[in-house]
This record gives structure tokens, C-alpha cells and sequence, in this order.
């Protein structure tokens, strides 16, 4: 099967087969040639595989994806979404339905990896924390804006150029290296003290960091955390697999 993690910016997909995922494939993309992109990068996929797709970008690009594939595909196509429960995860939403599927996928993987409390850092154009007891019991969860929605809000407020991407010292010198430090650090100690508050309930939490920024987060953040950077891939593998 053919398994497609669709974002904001960018798409990643692999082949599934023989218990495990082939290498992951990712390329930025634009709307009005996503049909074009699509049809270059699957031109060597049989399309005869059915297909799992897990998609946060809005609903135009849900429907020239699902056009798509419409017309240039014969195997069946899925749209995941967000379960009350599976693989051994409870969903801790009031209404299911409303979690982001990339999260719900994400701790379906880190569950199925540790069968124990997981807390799952997703670093992209937002950043999502969530936690799973050892149950399989989704707690809940937090977004704050990633660190490039946060620049760039903070920055479109000032009437002059700012340059600065480097963190050399946490208390900067000019104006870009106070902006960019400052996104940095508050995104840091925020998820670091979440991390340490629900590890004090839940010994043994294992924290696993995903998404397009998660290398650069990794490198400052204190503890054991892991990155996973086909965390949402696994998932819908293991989604696509409950649901055959």
C-alpha cells in the first residue's frame, strides 16, 4: 500500500510492503501544481496500491489530492481520521473526531513502540504535545505556533528588516538574534517543564520529538528524548492495517 503524510508545506509518502515501510520520499509542494507534483513523484508507484492518507492541509487541497487520484488511480483510497480507539490508544478528546489526525497517528506509533506513558513532541507549523499513560490513555494535548509562524508574526509587527538565526547566547545583542532566541527559548523551557511536570506523574515517560523542526529542537532540549522522524508514516501504517 501506498501511505502519504500530507501537511502544510510539504508531503511525505513511502510503499508499504512485507512488514515495513520503504525509505521515506518528501518534497515541498504548491497548489496549483500539486496534480503535476503528484504525478511525477508517484510515476513509478503501481497504481493498483491502495492508498492511506493522512492530510492537515485545508479542504481545497484535500480535494485536488482526491481528484487526483480519482482519475490517475485504480486502487482504493482512504482519508484517516482521528478514532474513539485503537491500537491499544484511547482518545482523550471530547469529541474525537476534532484531535489533528497527524497527532492521533503519531501516538498511535510511540504506543505501539514502548506499550507504555509516551509523550509525543510534533515540531512543524505548529507545535503539538501530547501524552499517552501507560494504559494507552491519551491525556490530552497542547499547540503552540511552531518557531517560523512565531518569527514571522512577531517580525510582520516591525517597520524595519531584522536578520538573526542563530542561537550564540541566550541574552542577544541585536534585535534578529533577540527575536529568533526568544521564539526559541520560550518553545524550549515550555515543552521542557511540560515534559518534567507529567514525568513526575508518570515514571518512566519516554518523550519522542517528530515533525520538520524536531532536529533542531532536539539539539537544545534537555532530557531522553528520541527523534522519530517517520512517526506519522508508522502510524498510518498501523491505522491502515486496523483497518483492512
Amino acid at each position: 500500500m501506498l501511505l502519504m503524510d500530507v501537511g502544510h508545506t510539504r508531503i511525505k509518502w513511502v510503499c508499504s510492503g512485507a512488514g515495513c515501510l520503504s525509505a521515506q520520499v518528501a518534497f515541498p509542494y504548491k497548489a496549483d501544481r500539486l496534480k503535476e507534483q503528484l504525478r511525477e513523484q508517484l510515476k513509478n508507484v503501481s497504481p493498483s496500491l491502495d492508498v492511506y492518507i493522512a492530510c492537515v492541509a485545508d479542504r481545497d487541497i484535500r480535494l485536488r489530492i482526491q481528484d487526483w487520484f480519482d482519475n490517475e488511480w485504480q486502487g482504493n483510497v482512504f482519508f484517516a481520521q482521528s478514532q474513539v480507539m485503537q491500537a491499544g490508544v484511547q482518545n482523550g478528546y471530547d469529541d474525537p473526531l476534532q484531535l489533528g489526525v497527524d497527532r492521533w497517528l503519531a501516538m498511535l506509533a510511540a504506543y505501539e513502540k514502548y506499550k507504555s506513558a509516551v509523550c509525543v513532541i510534533d515540531c512543524g507549523t505548529a507545535v503539538t504535545f501530547d501524552i499517552v499513560d501507560n494504559e494507552g490513555m491519551h491525556l490530552g494535548g497542547l499547540i503552540i505556533p511552531g518557531l517560523d509562524m512565531m518569527h514571522s508574526a512577531l517580525i510582520s509587527g516591525l517597520d524595519f528588516d531584522v536578520d538573526g538565526r542563530e542561537l550564540r547566547q541566550v541574552l542577544a545583542r541585536n534585535t534578529g538574534d533577540a527575536i529568533f532566541n526568544g521564539c526559541l527559548e520560550i518553545t524550549l523551557s515550555g515543552l521542557a517543564g511540560l515534559y518534567r511536570r507529567y514525568a513526575e506523574q508518570l515514571p518512566g515517560l519516554r518523550c519522542l520529538v517528530t515533525g520538520g523542526d524536531a532536529q533542531q529542537l532536539l539539539e537544545y532540549l534537555a532530557g531522553d528524548c528520541e527523534l522519530m522522524t517517520d512517526l506519522v508514516l508508522d502510524g498510518l501504517k498501523i491505522y491502515a492495517e486496523a483497518m483492512c
